[in-house]
């Protein structure tokens, strides 16, 4: 007896990164997006592309502060490197990483990221450009 499995073409799925800085009350006036809300978003723009979700990583910590751990985004960019999906979708650059370009060298060009609010693509040409660009003034 044989079991069939089927399997996914990587290229077919993408992860979504999720984070934001800090737990906020919700009469808080610095209220930022929430990790719920990025989700869908990033939901509605795999279903645009054709694409489908694989996992969602979600931190909760800033982005700002030096040695911050952010286990969720590590984990994120691992998955990306190793092939296991096509595409990491962010909701906006400020969201990625505080470490200017380091962290997007490690994927930009060989891997698609997409982020949302800018609607940069690291697969463009252009785009990396901008990206990493913006990476290194917001340091």
């Amino acid at each position: 007896m044989s079991t069939a499995t089927t399997m996914t073409d990587p290229a077919k799925l993408v992860d979504l990164y999720c984070r934001k800085s800090k737990e906020l009350g919700e009469d808080d006036p610095r209220q930022e997006l929430s990790t719920d809300s990025q989700e869908m978003q990033g939901r509605r723009w795999a279903a645009r592309e054709g694409l489908t979700v694989r996992k969602v990583w979600t931190d909760i910590a800033s982005g700002f502060k030096e040695n911050v751990i952010r286990n969720d985004f590590d984990n994120a960019l691992s998955a990306l490197a190793a092939g296991e999906t096509g595409t990491l979708w962010c909701f906006t650059l400020d969201r990625f990483s505080r470490k200017g370009a380091e962290d997007l060298l490690k994927v930009i060009g060989k891997t698609r990221v997409w982020f949302e609010l800018e609607h940069l693509d690291s697969m463009n040409p252009f785009d990396r450009e901008r990206i990493i660009t913006e990476r290194r003034r917001r340091r």
